[in-house]
């Protein structure tokens, strides 16, 4: 049986997941997570303590957890922390929230890679892919990306594949589409390889 200390504890650390996941989807601090990256660092920092913390936020808000994860870009030992607590499955659907970070953290790894020199504008949500000039520029407020009041997330892995996959979609990237294609063919078959984006509408499949 828990302790009154332990229920308050856990009310703690929900509120505390509560707030990052608010400033996290700010679209003050979408254009420059930097910050908000720094506090979720030193709030669940690498230490016996930080870890307690760290199991307790996953086990009690992992969809938040899991969203928090997915955007710390150059913070890829804090997502595999993620990971191993996703992967006890306490909730509906943390397997697939932990193969969908999973994938997200190869794709990654193969961008780094592969595109060093590009990579931050690969994943710069704030920027689109321009056909004319072959590079990456900053979004206009009329191009329908995460961010304009008119765009929708997809509603599954395989629909976001083909927004950045189609050149004819704002929000087409080849360079990611190409890092998706590489790292699936390490998957073994059968396996539902997520686009990692910062685009899924998770109710509408993760927990399926």
């Amino acid at each position: 049986m828990k302790t009154f200390r332990e229920y308050l504890e856990e009310a703690s650390i929900g509120r505390t997941v509560n707030r990052l996941l608010k400033r996290d989807q700010s679209p003050k601090e979408m254009a420059n997570r930097t910050a908000i990256h720094k506090k979720v660092l030193s709030t669940f920092g690498n230490d016996a303590e930080g870890e307690a913390k760290l199991a307790n936020a996953v086990k009690r808000k992992s969809n938040a957890m899991w969203t928090l994860a997915q955007h710390m870009e150059h913070n890829p030992e804090f997502q595999k922390r993620v990971i191993t607590h996703l992967e006890k499955g306490h909730n509906p659907g943390d397997t697939n929230r932990a193969n969908f970070l999973r994938d997200r953290m190869h794709v990654n790894d193969y961008l780094r890679k592969n595109h060093p020199d590009k990579y931050d504008d690969i994943r710069d949500g704030t920027k689109k892919y321009d056909h004319k000039t072959g590079s990456f520029v900053a979004a206009s407020k009329n191009d329908v990306i995460p961010g304009h009041k008119d765009w929708k997330p997809p509603t599954s892995p395989e629909e976001s594949y083909e927004r950045v996959n189609n050149p004819n979609s704002p929000e087409h990237n080849p360079y990611l589409a190409k890092a998706i294609r590489e790292v699936k063919k390490t998957r073994p078959q059968g396996y539902r390889f997520t686009q990692p984006s910062f685009a899924v509408n998770s109710k509408d499949w993760i927990e399926k």
